[in-house]
């Protein structure tokens, strides 16, 4: 079995990049830091958002992540290179709303906070907690899941790991395009977006479900519509493809 990468200790940092426009899904793709950063090969990108349709959760395990690229890139000593190049672009701000959190790479639709990124590295501790009461990871993946989705939140439960894949490949400069739309004239409906030919994403619009007592919510102003993602599984591909 081959090695795992080792993923080296890190704290916070704030994530920023610029839209990357770059060449195709076979070389680095350059992400604008005001001076020279690191460069994040697509095909990592890529299999970050591949871990994302596999989790369906804002957290994904670096595991994951490996596992993904290794079914992209037979050649280990290529497949580490790549995976480091990420750890290290991630730790230097070069890939949006990605964060590396023990092991786990946290990815939500908007940048954090200083404080909310405390806050999911204090919870992070419990990955290694041996006494604790229950299927330790899952539980843990699942608060900070839970949490990335109500601070995203502008719209009773809206926000999906979905989204958060397709503008990471938008970020990068991955081939992104519309295969299906089944928007009416009124504007509601479904679009369906392919990633690199092998992820699919679904985006569909409606009128927001508000009634009076609910209108502080950020979506419920008259005539608000809501916006939600999900991603389109195989069975789904077969018969919109």
């Amino acid at each position: 079995m081959a090695e795992k990468v080792a993923i080296p200790n890190q704290d916070y940092v704030n994530q920023t990049v610029g839209k990357a426009d770059g060449p195709g899904l076979d070389r680095p793709a350059s992400v604008g830091l005001g001076g020279q950063a690191p460069q994040v090969d697509k095909r990592a990108i890529l299999a970050v958002i591949k871990a994302l349709a596999r989790a369906k959760k804002f957290v994904v395990s670096f595991d994951i992540v490996e596992e993904e690229l290794g079914k992209m890139i037979e050649d280990h000593d290529e497949r580490e290179r790549m995976l480091l190049g990420l750890i290290e672009a991630i730790n230097a701000g070069a890939v949006k709303h990605v964060y590396l959190i023990h092991d786990r790479l946290v990815i939500p639709i908007w940048e954090l906070t200083k404080e909310q990124l405390q806050f999911l590295h204090k919870i992070a501790k419990l990955y290694k907690y041996k006494p604790y009461d229950g299927n330790r990871e899952a539980e843990v993946d699942n608060v900070i899941h839970n949490l990335i989705r109500m601070w995203d939140d502008p719209c009773f439960g809206m926000p999906n790991a979905a989204e958060a894949a397709y503008y990471l490949a938008k970020e990068h400069g991955l081939g992104v395009k519309e295969v299906m739309n089944m928007r009416g004239k009124d504007g509601y409906g479904t679009v369906i977006y392919s990633i690199e030919d092998s992820i699919r994403v679904s985006e569909t619009f409606a009128p927001c479900p508000c009634d009076e007592e609910k209108r502080s919510n950020d979506c419920c102003e008259v005539g608000g519509d809501c916006v939600w993602w999900e991603f389109v599984d195989d069975t789904q591909n077969e018969t919109q493809g």
